[in-house]
């Protein structure tokens, strides 16, 4: 296969995988079913430390960010449906974070097909967060 070729065929794929994502995100805004990053469009500019989570799995992830809404956002393509945002607006953002790991350390846990450290959290682990921490959520 030549280069032409080649660049044709993952030109026509690429466009495929965009108007599909553009269509898929035409279909929540019609059901009313908005994303991480549309739930959290206010937090463009506030530098902070998030959690975000299944409630349903018990399954959470921190992280990090300038940006809270694009940390939060970036988090929006996973086999299961993320339904817990909390944040804390924090300019050092990074030592609160490296923080809360070390914190839930030994609820560590994996989460098939998914990158990254998760956390098996319960109630009392996410109102820790509230009270101790002064988390906020959605």
């Amino acid at each position: 296969m030549d280069n032409n070729t080649f660049f044709r065929i993952a030109a026509e794929q690429h466009l495929g995988y965009i108007k599909a994502a553009v269509q898929a995100r035409a279909e929540r805004i019609r059901n009313n079913t908005p994303t991480l990053r549309d739930l959290v469009q206010q937090l463009a500019d506030v530098r902070g430390v998030y959690l975000v989570g299944s409630s349903k799995r018990g399954c959470y992830k921190f992280g990090y960010n300038n940006s809270l809404r694009n940390g939060i956002g970036s988090h929006g393509f996973y086999p299961f449906k993320l339904n817990v945002i909390m944040w804390r607006e924090i300019e050092d953002n990074k030592p609160l974070s490296e923080q809360l790991r070390a914190r839930f350390s030994t609820k560590s846990c994996r989460v098939d097909d998914t990158p990254g450290e998760w956390f098996n959290l319960n109630a009392a682990d996410l109102e820790i967060l509230k009270t101790e921490f002064q988390f906020i959520s959605d």
